[in-house]
């Protein structure tokens, strides 16, 4: 049997960086179906030779000969349409788990994980592919791991697609000619797909380096991949490559594990590896790009999809916490100083996390569940959770949290903190209640909030 790099040399390239080498081939079975390939050879490589319409799967495994998942090749390696003494990357539609020792236990979390039903293989991967020049760069391949994650995470009602059909989608025709896309173009894409999506800029938006980093982390904690672009020149596995702008996909985060705190992220680079990892202040460093030379601030892009209905963004949701200061000012809390932990759920899941809450005080327990079954019921939320230090993070242990609308409007729904305080937002007369615990008594005022 071949070995790997005499099949394909960027999976070479991917097994030695990031498989420290473990992965072997298990089976290697010509003339099997690769959706991505057999729309490329349709439009393009019909009449050339050697290029069938089938693709070669690789059927890898890892240590211990435990099954690793699939890489789908093209039958060829695309050459580069504007140098054509440059070849490009056979790998075309790959379901691989991730590395080993990328696991929670050393605090990485691949918040995007999902098992997927790989061509008859289950695998439980974040989907990966390297696209071909003629159909797509590194923007569509983008689009195409993203709608792969948003399928997963949809159970289907988010349909993915082709590299050609999402460039087709983008430009009105098939062929990118090594060309990528705009920003614009992601987020439309990932709407034309039954999602919403939000674009973030941090220059249109007045959005300080800190800001966009929760923002990103925010939708990624939540399992929602985020599209960024960054610069090759600034990150180390592009190897002193010359400056360019380039897209890539956030599938997961890193923790401190003394400390407790968020200090990186988790990606896939579709023009070299998956499941890389980058620190907070290396991505900062590499993310975005300038205007112009003349101009000195570096613009920060990112977009991400969500699902339909979901029409506020997170920093809308953030907003809440004046409540926090309020009720610091008022005496009533002891401190308006919470790290946060974000998701954006579904009414159910908010439902099943809440059944898994634990209180110290019963008395509050019992008020907590019984005015947050008074509240409006939202398909979609945002639930910031508040933790009095960022260790807490690990230890799932909280101090309180907000809940907020996230379809029609941004409306507060229930809050409760320091298990003494409860707002909630009433479906019975739409209005915002107060409710204080207190020495076993119980306190419960209307309350006006703007």
């Amino acid at each position: 049997m071949s070995s790997i790099p005499n099949l394909s040399y960027f999976l070479s390239q991917i097994n030695l960086r990031i498989y420290n080498g473990c992965l072997r081939i298990d089976n290697a079975i010509e003339g099997v179906l690769d959706l991505n390939w057999l729309e490329e050879h349709k439009l393009l490589y019909q009449k050339i030779p050697g290029a069938y319409p089938y693709a070669k799967r690789l059927l890898l495994s890892g240590q211990n000969g435990q099954p690793w998942g699939i890489v789908n090749l093209r039958a060829i390696n695309p050459v580069d349409p504007i140098d054509h003494r440059k070849r490009h990357s056979n790998i075309s539609e790959t379901y691989l788990k991730p590395p080993n020792q990328m696991n929670e236990g050393n605090y990485n979390y691949i918040t995007c994980l999902n098992t997927y039903d790989a061509y008859g293989q289950k695998v439980k991967c974040v989907p990966f592919i390297m696209p071909n020049p003629d159909f797509g760069m590194c923007a569509q391949a983008s689009v195409w791991i993203c709608l792969k994650i948003l399928e997963g995470k949809s159970r289907g009602a988010v349909p993915s697609k082709t590299i050609p059909e999402i460039q087709h989608l983008a430009t009105g025709y098939h062929f990118s000619d090594a060309r990528g896309l705009l920003f614009s173009h992601i987020r439309r894409l990932i709407k034309m797909n039954n999602c919403n999506s939000f674009y973030y800029n941090n220059k249109l938006m007045d959005l300080s380096d800190d800001e966009m980093v929760n923002i990103i982390y925010a939708y990624v904690e939540s399992g929602l991949p985020v599209i960024i672009g960054i610069d090759v020149s600034r990150v180390k596995w592009w190897d002193n490559h010359p400056t360019g702008y380039h897209s890539v996909v956030l599938i997961g985060h890193t923790i401190d594990g003394d400390t407790g705190k968020v200090n990186g992220f988790i990606l896939h680079d579709e023009s070299k590896y998956p499941y890389l990892t980058i620190t907070s202040d290396e991505l900062l460093n590499a993310w975005g790009h300038k205007k112009d030379s003349t101009n000195s601030q570096v613009i920060r892009e990112a977009v991400v999809g969500v699902p339909p209905v979901v029409q506020v963004g997170y920093e809308n949701a953030l907003k809440w916490r004046y409540l926090l200061d309020s009720l610091h000012l008022g005496g009533l809390i002891k401190t308006n100083q919470f790290p946060i932990r974000p998701f954006l759920l579904s009414y159910t899941d908010v439902n099943i996390l809440f059944k898994e809450f634990e209180f110290s005080n019963t008395n509050f327990k019992k008020l907590f569940y019984q005015y947050f079954s008074k509240i409006p019921p939202k398909a979609w939320m945002w639930l910031l959770i508040l933790h009095v230090h960022e260790k807490q993070r690990l230890q799932n242990e909280f101090e309180g949290l907000i809940l907020s609308d996230a379809t029609e409007n941004d409306n507060l729904l229930f809050l409760a903190v320091e298990e003494k305080i409860i707002i909630y937002l009433s479906s019975d007369d739409n209005k915002y209640y107060q409710v204080i615990l207190q020495n076993g008594e119980v306190k419960e005022e209307v309350l006006e909030i703007r």
